[in-house]
């Protein structure tokens, strides 16, 4: 067996293992996800849950085949594997495209880990303009997995990760003022980013909370003023401000998040 074929054989192992991990509420799934990814971040906000949700396992099918693999465009292959798969039919019509499901596989020192997912092609993965468009294209026929990261199906924030106090403020404030799933991971994803990174100083979380919002209505072109998202924080729209300013500084050296 060549090297590729026995990695190959390691990252289905890993994807079949994962699917039926959470299948069966295994209180370990989390030594599946690569640490510090988007799939660590959509299981610290929403649970088991939103990693079903994006599995498609509502569509109540037992079995999964691999379709395609091939290597993300920034990754080589022994580090990254993009993997679709298929839900099969159980009447034997196969599979269709609402049937797949893609997942982005990292090699790290204990194996092949789950960094992210999304509810369709390999090839195919929507930004989040286009899963609001594809949304209000379809309406109701529009897939569950879609109509909840538009924000149409409620989850609560009831995940499996401890929030401290900068994020636990933005985030609860931006489920509560109706940002949808896919703007809370950003948000998180950047913050903790930006924490890492810079390491800033603070006496407030308040303030710093009320700027990650700032910077995400502005990715997300909604136009909430300074004032507005300052005063539901309850603080200082100038210091919220100065603190976006920050942020945005950061943002422009780092493009993977920048508007």
């Amino acid at each position: 067996m060549s090297e590729q074929e026995n990695d190959l054989e390691q990252i289905w192992r890993t994807v079949q293992e994962f699917v039926r991990g959470l299948q069966r509420q295994d209180p370990t799934i989390r030594r599946w996800l690569a640490p510090n990814s988007v799939a660590e971040l959509w299981f610290d906000l929403y649970g088991e849950a939103a990693l079903l949700i994006q599995l498609k396992d509502y569509l109540g099918r037992k079995r999964i085949v691999l379709v395609r693999e091939t290597a993300p465009p920034d990754q080589e292959r022994q580090r990254g594997r993009l993997i679709e798969i298929a839900w099969v039919d159980p009447q034997g019509q196969g599979y269709g495209p609402e049937d797949l499901v893609t997942l982005h596989l990292e090699h790290q020192r204990s194996g092949w880990r789950v960094a992210d997912l999304w509810p369709g092609a390999l090839d195919a993965r929507l930004s989040l303009v286009g899963v609001h468009e594809a949304v209000e294209e379809r309406g109701e026929k529009a897939p569950l997995a879609l109509r909840w990261l538009a924000g149409q199906v409620d989850l609560p924030l009831e995940g499996c990760g401890e929030l401290e106090d900068v994020e636990a403020l933005f985030l609860l404030g931006m489920y509560t003022r109706g940002y949808c799933p896919g703007e809370l991971v950003q948000a998180l994803g950047l913050w903790r980013d930006f924490r890492h990174q810079v390491q800033p100083g603070y006496r407030k979380a308040a303030i710093l909370a009320a700027a990650v919002e700032q910077i995400s209505s502005q990715i997300g072109e909604y136009g909430d003023s300074l004032q507005e998202i300052a005063d539901f924080y309850g603080v200082a729209p100038r210091s919220v401000g100065a603190r976006s300013r920050e942020i945005r500084a950061w943002l422009e050296r780092r493009p993977r998040h920048s508007a």
